[in-house]
């Protein structure tokens, strides 16, 4: 679920800020926002690193495993545990979840607790990737109408990104989308309605998170997570 944890929560978060709260009053262009370079945070993304922390998550990754959740559905869901750079960006790069629209997404836990994200969004899959999450139609038609003729965008975002008992507290010290910065004092005046849309994103999907923080250059976990957060990594599950 670490899965919801930064990849919903995370990149959700820079996804929430376009849609929601900065789009609209930006000089959108395309020699401004088309920047296809991410910035690079020096993680790096590979399929072991996604096995290690599906394996860290709880997630089945044998055909027995998956047997045995089948069998006995109780026996998943709750999580302890902690993810590094590594397993957290593999899993966020490389995950099957429909229309999700970041790629190339690396995440850095620093030592002093706050939280790094880069990455690519294909923004052909924005739309319905905002409508699943609940974004109004009218909502979705007011961003993809300045950022639509583009074929992607990419993000960074650094802060403290915390979660107890679903309660999501955030502090941005820098969000970039393309070759924009975005004033940090607007991103905070909007904190709250930011928090609450990813804690109720979260929620609805089924998630139950007692404690994420970053300490140490990891992300600790302690959470319940649904039975449909199999899905996005079933090609992963070995014969």
């Amino acid at each position: 679920m670490k899965k919801a944890a930064i990849i919903v929560a995370v990149v959700l978060l820079v996804l929430y800020l376009i849609a929601g709260y900065f789009i609209g009053g930006l000089p959108v262009a395309s020699k401004v926002m088309g920047s296809n370079k991410p910035v690079d945070l020096g993680i790096e993304i590979s399929v072991d690193g996604a096995y290690q922390g599906l394996d860290a998550m709880g997630q089945p990754t044998t055909v027995e495993e998956l047997q045995e959740i089948v069998d006995n559905p109780d026996s998943f869901g709750t999580v302890q545990t902690t993810l590094t750079e590594e397993e957290a960006s593999s899993l966020m790069a490389l995950n099957n979840a429909p229309d999700f629209p970041a790629r190339l997404t690396q995440i850095k836990f620093n030592d002093n607790g706050t939280m790094e994200s880069s990455g690519i969004i294909w923004l052909d899959k924005f739309p319905a990737f905002l409508a699943r999450n609940g974004v109004s139609s009218e909502g979705i038609e007011k961003v993809m109408g300045y950022i639509g003729f583009m074929d992607s965008t990419t993000y960074y975002i650094k802060g403290t990104f915390s979660i107890s008992n679903n309660n999501v507290d955030l502090d941005m010290d820098s969000v970039k989308v393309g070759r924009i910065n975005i004033p940090t004092g607007v991103i905070n005046d909007n904190r709250g309605s930011v928090e609450n849309t990813v804690s109720n994103i979260l929620t609805n999907n089924g998630y139950n998170i007692r404690s994420l923080y970053v300490s140490d250059g990891k992300v600790n976990v302690d959470m319940d997570q649904p039975l449909g957060s199999i899905v996005p990594w079933l090609h992963y599950v070995q014969s």
